[in-house]
């Protein structure tokens, strides 16, 4: 289902180093396949010849966004789903704010 690069650099690091037998696959919604209006995208920017990374983008959702847990939102209450459209669109506001964009698919290189 998902390349062996992706299971080398994506998968085993985090779940597959003493699993044996199948990992459960979630694909997410895509641009054109969205969930009310809404897709999976990881920030990025183009390379034009830098070979290092980019610092994380900064998120601000108050009451959901700790700036101090870096991997992780949390939130005490279950959010209304009504409300996720909205926060959805503030993220890509801010990522897009920070001179990033939106990949949604990512091909190996050669």
């Amino acid at each position: 289902m998902v390349s062996d690069e992706h299971m080398r650099a994506g998968l085993t690091p985090f779940h597959g180093w003493s699993k044996k037998g199948s990992l459960r696959y979630y694909a997410g919604a895509t641009p054109t396949n969205m969930v009310s209006g809404m897709y999976s995208f990881v920030p990025c920017r183009l390379a034009n010849g830098v070979k290092s990374g980019f610092a994380r983008p900064e998120i601000k959702l108050d009451g959901l966004i700790n700036p101090n847990l870096r991997q992780q939102a949390r939130s005490s209450e279950p959010l209304d789903v009504a409300t996720v459209p909205d926060l959805w669109h503030q993220v890509v506001g801010q990522v897009l704010d920070q001179r990033l964009a939106l990949a949604t698919r990512l091909d190996v290189p050669q």
